[in-house]
């Protein structure tokens, strides 16, 4: 037993490449998240001032529904002119108990919380996928800070995210469907991302430009993380390697 307990607990892989502890290695993610949030943040106050023009249709669409007219633009009008159905809904309340003049600063507190949930769930995205395809922990932990770090210096992502728009409404629910979807698929239960699939399927944008501009850090991450697969190749699995990655999926559920 303590032979074992020695050999499970040891900073090397079977190969004897070196891997970082599980506590370093989390305090390097969040340390990275962090700073990536920061320079998220401080671009969002920079560009505070920008509303799209065309984010008024969605808010007209939502004050409309909210005084019990319907969705419309216009009365009598029965035209569909919106292309974010969930956000219009989403800011129909607000219109309802705060007053039209809350849905600007609504819609895009709204933006501004999406695209900081969706650089982290992008960092815990990496990091899993990085760790399931071989890589060590201090790799995948590295993996986690660039999936950061990528999608929070973007300047293209954090306007996006004051515009009023559903762009990185849209983000958040699409990156977020894929992490929970790795997640079911490693432990064998379904835990919703059926859910958060709908709900960006809900939340459209036919931007071709805009959604090629948020996608760019995705892409950017899933080409990263191939190369680091390539260049680290795969980890040869062991009884250890297995009980490390019970224990990652049991911290995983704690938290």
């Amino acid at each position: 037993m303590g032979m074992e307990h020695a050999r499970g607990s040891s900073s090397e892989t079977p190969d004897g490449t070196p891997t970082a502890p599980s506590r370093g290695s989390r305090a390097l993610v969040l340390a990275g998240i962090a700073l990536a949030l920061g320079v998220f943040l401080l671009q969002v106050v920079w560009f505070w001032h920008y509303t799209n023009d065309d984010a008024y249709i969605s808010f007209r669409y939502s004050r409309f529904l909210a005084e019990g007219r319907g969705p419309y633009f216009n009365l009598g009008e029965h035209v569909e002119g919106y292309t974010n159905f969930l956000l219009v809904l989403v800011l129909a309340p607000v219109a309802r108990w705060l007053g039209p003049d809350a849905v600007a600063p609504a819609a895009k507190t709204v933006g501004v919380l999406s695209g900081a949930l969706a650089l982290v769930a992008a960092a815990w995205l990496a990091q899993r996928v990085l760790r399931h395809a071989g890589s060590g922990r201090g790799t995948a932990a590295l993996g986690g800070v660039l999936a950061a770090g990528l999608v929070g210096v973007d300047p293209s992502f954090s306007l996006n995210a004051t515009s009023g728009l559903e762009t990185t409404f849209f983000s958040l629910w699409i990156t977020a469907g894929v992490l929970v979807g790795t997640l079911e698929a490693t432990r064998g239960r379904w835990l919703g991302s059926g859910l958060l699939f709908a709900a960006a399927i809900l939340t459209p944008t036919p931007d071709a430009v805009t959604m090629a501009l948020v996608a760019g850090p995705m892409l950017g991450l899933y080409v990263l993380g191939i190369l680091v697969a390539l260049v680290f190749g795969r980890r040869s699995k062991s009884p250890e390697d297995d009980d490390s990655d019970a224990d990652e999926d049991e911290e995983d559920d704690a938290s």
